[in-house]
């Protein structure tokens, strides 16, 4: 309600004077809304926060006595709210001007159910506010800036709306679909049509705001995954005697999270976010100045989104060329896309069942489960009683070969009847308009009535085009009948009769339909499909139909999503063969026009291919004629098998040798979270980045792998390379065994044998 008014108030009325002297800031220079955030102050903003965490947690209205319904608070730092125990919200003082308090408890209880109504009423205001402000600029919008609105008649396709700076429209030089990000297998994708103004401002921050969201998902993402395996040692908070490993994992750890803590990760996020951090006085790097007081138009959307002239993620020297830059952008995109996804489902998972990687004594029911007790039966649909002993889904119609009784995810396991028959008859409806719906996309490929469907539009049937663009010439009044029909078919029971003993039963409510045929026969309404001419009366007979209509309504349910989904992408729904270019139906066609040219490249003959196994590429990653692929395949192959040979030689060498400062540090995995060990792990993570960025980088006019002979050794030749990568992946083999046996056992790598 505050927040309403408050935001009500501003544009009739501001005070007079300076809201920041210091600042030279006056009342009236803050904009009204959203944008006022923009000229707030940081230690402005600091009180607000600080003035409502005092309010929050210190008890402000809390008194000795707890006569008004007020009690004390629970724990440090920390408020049960004082009135939750009594009369919920009376802290004893008249709101919302805090003077007086209301005695008469008849009195009390109706203006606090007139203050819930209103605060109800104003939280969906203030929310309703707040998305018109982000979406306009204007809590009470303005109708000159919905051009693209379909009240408006005769309206231009939209221009681009520069809402971050600029006076033109970029839409003629600018192609959204060209940018970087647009990436095999899905290509452009932006079915919500963001970027169909093609305004370059608009893009670029949307772009810089997706990279920083990825870059900080896959930080979060591997934030969650490593407490799982390592936690540092000593204390979070010594003031409060929290250690790090009494930190729970995941969204648990919230819980635990000391409040100046949670202040720290909130102030470092909004220095680097309101400060410019990683900005300078050149722009060379495609850095841009910040603009207004304490608020931040992102420094890189003027020039690169996310270049901000520095190597993420360890932030350490910068890539030069232009190519390999766009190249590692490009991955960064993805990979940032992929977390982001992956983040969400870890958050929603631990959510759901309290750790981000499940817990599989929750999932009872799980299909993997053998012999798992069925669910029982969940009377969805009325009853008070199972039907679980008396009826199979199994045995019902519908179980067909060659698939038998599909049901994986177990809808029918509780064996509830009526639940049952409710999708039965669903199931049945929908195939019917299914198998209507694909045989109305064929026949106006062959045929269309003559004539005019709408004359007093002068629309003939043969202006309407074919699949889904017909919807574009759908005249209101006429999709307005279609859905009147189909309603009064479906709320009315159109095929009701007053004998119910061909399966139909009577509607229930007053316009809603329990579907008249579920109690008895799913989908028989007395009259014969798709005709609606005579019934089948020979029940064995009926149940031959039946069945065959429920295979093709499932089969016509399937055609008609492809041929939706086919139309929606090509503007057909038979698609066009022209454009199948690599079909592999075309294969045959194609070696009777021109046999194919003999591969320039063929992985199976390369340095590798040895016996027993000889080329061996189970998954398809290497293609013939594919160079360049397998070069990047077999490079990272060689290297890690380089660093696995060495990480194979250390964990056995340690168990005997101990650098001078490092004797009271394990052997194994343990040296890794064991000071000094630990800090020797990052100074050798520090070195490998620095070796992999700066030093040991391919040359593509060399072999994978060949970063020069220092030594002179001279055996760089195809015996030596082959026992190299066989060395190689017998090491990656040996670190992985390893390191998991430490891990499930504590013991080192000769510990392991005893």
């Amino acid at each position: 309600m505050y927040a309403t008014i408050g935001y009500i108030v501003p544009e009739y009325y501001k005070f007079p004077g300076y809201l920041s002297p210091s600042l030279g800031l006056k009342f009236a220079d803050v904009p009204n809304g959203l944008a006022a955030l923009s000229k707030l102050p940081v230690l402005g903003g600091a009180q607000i926060i600080a003035f409502a965490g005092l309010i929050e947690t210190t008890g402000f209205f809390q008194a000795a006595s707890t006569t008004d319904g007020r009690g004390p608070r629970d724990g440090q730092f920390s408020m049960k709210d004082s009135t939750e125990t009594g009369e919920p919200g009376n802290y004893g003082v008249g709101f919302p001007t805090f003077l007086g308090k209301v005695e008469d408890p008849e009195a009390r209880k109706t203006k606090l159910a007139a203050e819930l109504a209103n605060g109800r009423l104003a939280m969906m205001a203030i929310i309703g506010m707040f998305f018109q402000d982000g979406l306009t600029g204007s809590a009470w919008g303005d109708w000159s800036l919905y051009t693209t609105s379909p009240l408006r008649a005769g309206r231009e396709p939209r221009i681009a709306r520069n809402f971050f700076g600029g006076d033109s429209t970029s839409y003629a030089s600018f192609d959204p679909a060209k940018e970087l990000g647009v990436q095999d297998p899905i290509g452009f994708w932006d079915p919500l049509g963001l970027s169909a103004d093609k305004d370059e401002a608009t893009f670029k921050r949307r772009r810089a705001v997706e990279i920083k969201h990825g870059r900080i998902a896959m930080y979060a993402t591997i934030g969650y995954i490593v407490p799982e395996y390592y936690k540092f040692p000593g204390y979070l908070s010594p003031s409060l005697g929290l250690k790090f490993a009494d930190v729970p994992n995941g969204l648990a750890a919230l819980s635990k999270l000391p409040v100046l803590g949670g202040a720290q990760i909130i102030a470092f996020a909004g220095l680097i976010e309101t400060t410019g951090f990683f900005q300078a006085a050149s722009t060379t790097d495609g850095r841009g100045p910040r603009e207004g007081q304490f608020s931040m138009k992102d420094s890189t959307e003027t020039g690169e989104p996310g270049n901000y002239g520095v190597g993420f993620p360890t932030f350490l020297g910068k890539v030069e060329d232009p190519e390999a830059r766009k190249t590692k952008l490009a991955a960064e995109l993805a990979n940032g896309r992929l977390a982001m996804m992956a983040i969400i489902g870890m958050f929603f998972q631990d959510g759901l069942t309290g750790s981000a990687w499940g817990d599989w004594s929750l999932y009872t029911t799980s299909p993997l489960r053998a012999g798992r007790e069925p669910r029982i039966a969940r009377n969805f649909f009325g009853g008070d009683s199972t039907s679980y002993a008396s009826f199979d889904p199994a045995k019902e119609l519908g179980v067909q070969d060659p698939i038998g009784f599909w049901d994986p995810l177990g809808l029918s396991a509780d064996k509830d009847e009526a639940t049952f028959k409710r999708r039965r008859a669903v199931e049945i409806k929908h195939g019917r308009i299914a198998m209507y719906a694909t045989i109305g996309y064929i026949v106006p490929e062959y045929y269309k009535f003559p004539g005019y469907l709408s004359p007093s539009l002068g629309l003939k049937f043969a202006d309407v085009p074919n699949g889904l663009a017909a919807l574009s010439k759908l005249p209101v009044l006429g999709g307005a009948q279609i859905i009147a029909f189909a309603g009064l078919i479906e709320t009315t029971g159109f095929f009701q009769a007053a004998s119910t003993t061909d399966g139909r039963g009577p509607r229930e409510g007053q316009f809603s339909m329990k579907d008249s045929t579920e109690t008895g026969e799913p989908g028989n309404y007395g009259v014969g499909f798709p005709t609606f001419l005579g019934k089948v009366e020979d029940p064995e007979a009926r149940k031959t139909k039946l069945a065959a209509e429920l295979a093709n309504g499932r089969l016509a349910m399937m055609a008609i999503i492809g041929m939706f989904f086919q139309d929606g992408l090509t503007g057909s729904a038979w698609g066009d063969w022209s454009l199948y270019t690599a079909s592999p139906l075309r294969a045959e066609a194609a070696e009777v026009d021109e046999p194919p040219k003999p591969p320039p490249f063929d992985p199976a003959k390369q340095v590798g291919a040895m016996e027993p196994l000889g080329f061996f590429d189970p998954a398809g990653f290497s293609k013939v004629g594919d160079k360049e692929g397998f070069q990047n395949l077999r490079a990272a192959e060689i290297k890690h098998g380089r660093v696995a040979m060495m990480a194979a030689l250390g964990a056995v060498a340690q168990h005997y040798i101990k650098f001078p400062g490092f004797e009271t540090v394990p052997a194994g995995i343990g040296a890794v979270t064991t000071p000094p060990g630990t800090y020797g792990f990052a100074a050798l993570f520090l070195l490998s980045g620095a070796m992999e960025l700066a030093v040991w980088t391919q040359d593509p006019n060399k072999e994978a792998g060949d970063f020069g002979d220092p030594l002179g050794l001279g055996q760089y030749n195809e015996e030596f390379r082959n026992k190299e990568i066989n060395n190689g992946r017998f090491a990656m083999f040996a670190a992985i065994g390893i390191i998991s046996a430490d891990l499930l056992t504590g013991k080192d790598a000769i510990q392991q044998f005893g």
